[in-house]
């Protein structure tokens, strides 16, 4: 008789990672720079005008201000350490889940931009 094992694998489908806005401009040429803070500067001021509660505020979660929030290598470090071996990830940023805010560019161009950021 032969004995199979298993190895179990973890694999997260709801992780969410942050896109800040430094590391989205970094990646933006400059030529698309006015058009693009004028849309951010716009969102931020519509999101602080609904005066919502930060929904954040007062968790108490291990990955919590770790630096695999934002930046790819560390990110796979957290994994390591939570002993994840895959992640379904899920952008959060000033310019929403999706990008949504840069369809209210006009230019197309500047918008490809973005996406392509």
């Amino acid at each position: 008789m032969t004995i199979t094992q298993t190895k179990q694998r973890l694999i997260s489908a709801d992780s969410h990672v942050t896109i800040t806005d430094e590391s989205f401009l970094e990646h933006l040429p400059k030529k698309y720079l006015p058009a693009v803070e004028q849309v951010i500067a716009e969102q931020k001021a519509a999101v602080a005008a609904l005066n919502m509660p930060n929904n954040r505020a007062g968790r108490n979660w291990p990955a919590d201000g770790r630096p695999g929030d934002h930046i790819q290598e560390d990110r796979i470090k957290d994994q390591d350490t939570d002993g994840v071996e895959a992640e379904v990830l899920y952008s959060q940023s000033t310019f929403g889940f999706e990008g949504g805010v840069f369809y209210r560019l006009k230019d197309a161009e500047t918008r490809v931009a973005c996406f392509q950021a």
